[in-house]
């Protein structure tokens, strides 16, 4: 019987052969290999695995095996012996799995929670919330009531400014931070009342204080004091945060100097996990807390944090990034442009420019280098340095065109945006308003010279930039070190060379007038009664005014010796002062000082040998031949109005400020410096021989000298500028014979007489012989003088006298 169905297939007609023979399983069939008489062949291994892979997959088996049954021994054993270290798990299951898991403390009620901390000795505080508040929400708690975060505070001692306590007083603090989760009511499963659970919690270190005043400027002035972590006192949640988890803001404040210092910790919660931690610290010099802004265009909003301190734009920048940590995979990374993105010299000039503060700048240079280079070769580094320079740049710009009423300050906005001739125009308007702008740029913060050094250095074409360098050196130091830095820069044409010297001279005008309006007047002469008065012989500063004497005064008439003209000190003869019209005299009143201060003091001494002093206000000026004569009024002193020609000192307050070193005896100086009184005390007795006071004899010897002189009064001081004391001997009338003194002219004899003898115990100066004419009032210091000066009366009046060393002696 035919049946096909038994029929075997035809042989394929290429071969004539029948077709290979499939193996068992799908394996491909082992090749086939002569076998060789004299060596035995051990099976062949047709479709199994190498004998290692078993081995390997053996060991891995066993260890996964392992894994699990010691990884469910392990969590057995926490749900035994420690079931809140596992409530975490319950995040990983629907709410309707969850059971209520026992706890070292049973679950219990807000308010039992709360009467537990503080039987505890410390505070709870409202709890918040830890609804995600979401819309993709998730329920992870085995009820619907939130998670809370219940802040706990410990009462502390205040701290003071510089992180002391203060006695008697005490202030709170937050000292931890606790999690818990609605759980059942283990009791009763269907009561409503929501009971909790601690499943985390985080005690609350606050930053050091050297981390808090680190955005000051000046905080070398501030660094001392205790360190230690600062209190954080309040706690609130961020608006705008990512919505990776939730975000707290942890802060306190506190006053540095003048300085309101606001400060904290970022928090961030992971519902996921239950985890909570600090992610970064801040500090704000303005007070400002952190804000979530976007900066970068990443999407995630980014940390911004204000550390701007008066005009200087700082700002701090973090981004939120990932890392691998299951129980917290995010971070937040600050911007920084420590680190290059890319090697190009452009590119490193604008990291130049922007640590200098010049963001602006930075940011076009940046823009620019951006564009020449394609998309694919622009690193994310160099987007977030690009958007932190933009961030800065705009805050910078806006505060440049801002309305300032003080023109400094707009001068200073648009330096620290390098806005060079925007602050130029302004600068320049104020100086032909006789404005001195020095203050302006005297100050050290911002640092405006590290940005026009910085500006230069990256262009040196820049020729608003060099300019201001130059103001900059001229208002701190002098217009010789401006000039001098000025000529060491590239690329100066004679037309800003030009333009430099004028801005100086029109600086140094400026300052002439302005200090005109502030000078007091400090003024020195003699002063002596006049009875009659010729008003046409003397200048008014104002015209109309006219010469009136008050009743019970007298006039007086005023010869100047010197006097100071706001910038440097002037003195006798006057010949290169002229009155060529009534607005040279009001201005000449200016630099005399005398429109701020028209009062001068008039010192007469007195028989007894004190001193009667008395105000008067001058009135008029007069020149006479290289004489500069002041009229004053003021109360009458007899001795002046009874004696003919007896003179007076006169002096304005701010002349002069008077010495008064420490009075001693020889005999207690020999005691503190034997070698200085042996040599002395031989120069002292040859010169009281040649001044008549001593019959030419041989010297005695020092200790001779010392039983008659030991008494003599002598002081200290250095009077030549070498660092080293001179002794000033006053000899007492008591000490003089009469007869030999120099006379006045109304016959009265000098009551002392003044020697000075240098460090080396030389003499150099005398009223017994070489200045016999003139007898030394006191010893006083002027103000921008170097050495003191000795207050001299001579038979012309009194002068002021000061140290030569090219002359070796005391002089006009």
């Amino acid at each position: 019987m035919n049946n096909n169905l038994r029929k075997r297939a035809a042989l394929p007609q290429s071969t004539g052969k029948r077709p290979p023979r499939r193996s068992r399983g799908g394996r491909p069939t082992a090749k086939r290999r002569s076998r060789s008489p004299s060596r035995k062949t051990t099976p062949p291994t047709l479709g199994r695995v190498p004998q290692w892979k078993g081995i390997l997959g053996a060991i891995a088996a066993l260890s996964s095996s392992a894994t699990v049954l010691f990884g469910g021994a392990w969590l057995s054993f926490e749900l035994l012996t420690d079931p809140q270290s596992v409530t975490w798990l319950q995040s990983w299951f629907p709410a309707w799995s969850q059971v209520p898991i026992a706890n070292k403390e049973t679950p219990k009620t807000l308010a039992e929670i709360q009467a537990q901390i503080r039987a505890g000795g410390v505070l709870p505080s409202p709890p918040l919330s830890l609804d995600s508040s979401s819309a993709d929400k998730t329920e992870t708690s085995a009820r619907q009531d939130p998670q809370l975060l219940l802040p706990v505070l410990e009462e502390v001692r205040c701290q003071g400014k510089s992180g002391e306590s203060a006695e008697g007083k005490t202030c709170q603090q937050l000292a931890q931070l606790r999690v818990y989760q609605p759980v059942f009511n283990p009791d009763n499963p269907r009561d409503r009342e929501p009971y909790y659970q601690l499943i985390n919690q985080l005690a609350i270190v606050g930053p050091e204080r050297s981390f808090v005043i680190s955005p000051l400027s000046n905080v070398e002035e501030f660094g001392f004091g205790l360190n230690g972590p600062q209190p954080l006192t309040q706690i609130a949640r961020f608006d705008n945060a990512p919505d990776k988890g939730i975000w707290f803001n942890l802060s306190g404040k506190r006053k540095v100097g003048e300085v309101h210092l606001t400060y904290g910790q970022v928090l961030h919660y992971n519902p996921e996990t239950a985890h909570i931690s600090v992610m970064a610290e801040w500090s704000s010099p303005g007070g400002h807390s952190p804000r979530w802004e976007e900066v970068t265009g990443e999407g995630d909003p980014e940390l911004v944090i204000d550390q701007t301190v008066g005009l200087e734009p700082q700002v701090k920048i973090f981004s939120l990034t990932q890392q691998q940590f299951f129980l917290n995979p995010y971070a937040l990374e600050e911007i920084s442009l420590l680190t290059p993105a890319l090697s190009s010299r452009a590119y490193k000039d604008a990291l130049l420019l922007a640590k200098s503060g010049l963001w602006s700048a930075a940011w076009e240079l940046m823009a620019s280098v951006k564009q020449d280079n394609a998309d694919e070769n622009w690193p994310q580094m160099a987007q977030r340095q690009l958007d932190l320079m933009r961030f800065h740049a705009q805050m910078a710009q806006k505060q440049a065109k801002g309305q300032w009423e003080n023109p400094a300050q707009q001068v200073r906005t648009a330096l620290i945006d390098g806005n060079w001739k925007q602050g130029l125009e302004v600068f320049e308007a104020q100086l032909s308003q006789g404005e001195d702008m020095r203050e302006a740029l005297k100050e050290e913060k911002p640092d405006l010279w590290n940005r026009v050094e910085t500006a230069v250095l990256v262009n040196p074409s820049l020729a608003e930039a060099k300019l201001w360098g130059v103001l900059l050196l001229a208002a701190r130091y002098d217009d010789a070190e401006a000039i001098a830095w000025f000529e060491e820069q590239g690329q100066n044409t004679p037309e800003l060379t030009e333009r430099m010297y004028d801005l100086l001279d029109k600086q140094a005008s400026a300052i002439a007038r302005e200090n005109l309006k502030q000078h007091q007047s400090q003024i020195v002469g003699t002063a002596w009664n006049l009875t009659k008065v010729k008003p046409q012989d003397w200048r008014l500063p104002r015209s109309g005014e006219s010469l009136k004497l008050s009743p019970g005064q007298v006039w007086y008439q005023l010869r100047v010796s010197r006097f100071h003209d706001s910038r440097r000190w002037r003195q006798k003869p006057f010949n290169e002062i002229q009155f060529s019209s009534n607005t040279r005299v009001s201005q000449f009143w200016k630099e005399l000082g005398l429109h701020n201060d028209p009062q001068v003091q008039i010192l007469s001494g007195l028989p007894n040998g004190a001193t009667r002093t008395v105000l008067a206000t001058v009135k008029a000026v007069q020149l006479q031949q290289g004489d500069l004569l002041l009229l004053a009024s003021g109360e009458g002193i007899p001795a002046l109005v009874a004696g003919e020609g007896t003179k007076a000192l006169a002096l304005t307050d701010s002349a002069l400020k008077w010495r008064s070193p420490d009075t001693m005896t020889l005999a207690q100086l020999k005691r503190q410096d034997p070698d200085w009184i042996g040599k002395m005390l031989p120069a002292l007795w040859q010169e009281l021989q040649a001044g008549g006071q001593l019959p030419p004899a041989e010297v005695p010897s020092p200790d001779q000298m010392l039983k008659q002189l030991g008494g003599w009064l002598v002081q200290s001081l250095d009077l030549t500028g070498n660092g080293l004391s001179e002794a000033v001997l006053t000899l007492r009338s008591d000490a003089l014979v009469r007869s030999r003194l120099p006379q006045t002219n109304n016959g009265t004899p000098y009551r002392t007489r003044t020697l000075i003898f240098n460090d080396q115990g030389a003499l150099i100066y005398s009223e017994l012989t070489t200045a016999a004419a003139q007898s030394v009032t006191g010893i006083a210091d002027l103000p921008d003088a170097e050495l003191p000066v000795l207050v001299v009366e001579g038979t012309s009046g009194y002068s002021l006298q000061q140290w030569s060393g090219d002359r070796n002696r005391f002089e006009f």
